[in-house]
């Protein structure tokens, strides 16, 4: 699951960035875990709202946050520092920038004397928006456009999903708020929402004939024989080619049912036959 990679926080009105840090934790470190439904799997402690992790995790513990939009008051009440993660997906083991948030009410970097808070791909946004979280599922590769950008909006904001699958990859439909396989998607914020693409490998694909297809990207290769060759012809002079477009090319020849399938006749000299033979 993906997202863009840059997570932004509003602390005290100022506009910072939060860069992601992929530290493994120190042996022994204690660990909690939060999900915004209290259900964590199989890992303990598990709580529902990330000031009660902070307020039970003891000095230089980390908060593991699951997905998704908690609304509610950060603060440090004890001279303790504590990492607070987000990002997590549902086993806790893969963390994905711009999915976590926290629509702050409350004081959000309250340094007790000598301890702090320390957020690590989270999000705390004003409150009184809507938090809109956007993860990509699948096989496949993509990205979600939202218009206007942003992960908060106003009530009543009206806002446009666009997917957009990279090379080699397809979108194959919405999940959460958003269903269906259009392209575009369009959401009111009226609430929280959560969103998902999909996107899967499309570096082969089959038809409802049976052809199977695989695609071959955009680039440049040399095409021709090397003059050296034994029984090349005059005009395989090596020379290179662009192909600026990527496209299906079939992994075998077209058959003759497989012509006449798609084109309603067939005008080979050789109709009818089963199967190709040989004189040896």
């Amino acid at each position: 699951m993906r997202k863009r990679m840059i997570t932004t926080g509003i602390f005290l009105g100022i506009m910072i960035m939060l860069t992601p840090c992929f530290c493994l934790p120190a042996a022994g470190q204690a660990r909690y875990f939060v999900s915004s439904n209290g259900d964590c799997g199989n890992e303990t402690p598990c709580y529902s709202k990330i000031q009660e992790a902070i307020d039970a995790a003891p000095d230089g513990s980390e908060i593991l946050v699951k997905q998704g939009a908690y609304e509610e008051s950060i603060c440090l009440t004890s001279a303790k520092t504590v990492l607070v993660k987000g990002g997590y997906d549902s086993a806790y083991s893969q963390q994905t920038a711009n999915t976590t948030f926290i629509q702050g009410i409350g004081q959000t970097t309250v340094q007790a004397s000598s301890g702090s808070l320390k957020f690590q791909m989270l999000s705390i946004l004003p409150a009184g928006n809507y938090i809109l979280v956007i993860t990509t599922t699948g096989a496949g590769s993509g990205e979600v456009d939202v218009s206007p950008s942003g992960a908060a909006f106003q009530p009543g904001t009206v806002v446009a999903l666009t997917a957009e699958a990279d090379l080699g990859s397809v979108f194959t439909g919405w999940g959460g708020a958003c269903s269906g396989t259009q392209l575009t998607c369009q959401l009111t914020m009226s609430e929280h929402r959560e969103v998902s693409a999909n996107f899967s490998d499309a570096s082969t694909w089959t038809n409802s004939l049976g052809q199977t297809f695989v695609l071959l990207f955009a680039g440049t290769f040399t095409m021709g024989s090397p003059s050296d060759e034994l029984g090349r012809y005059s005009d395989e002079g090596q020379h290179q080619v662009t192909l600026t477009q990527s496209f299906y090319m079939q992994t075998t020849e077209v058959t003759q049912a497989q012509w006449e399938a798609v084109m309603g006749s067939n005008p080979s000299y050789c109709s009818g036959c089963p199967r190709a033979r040989w004189n040896r």
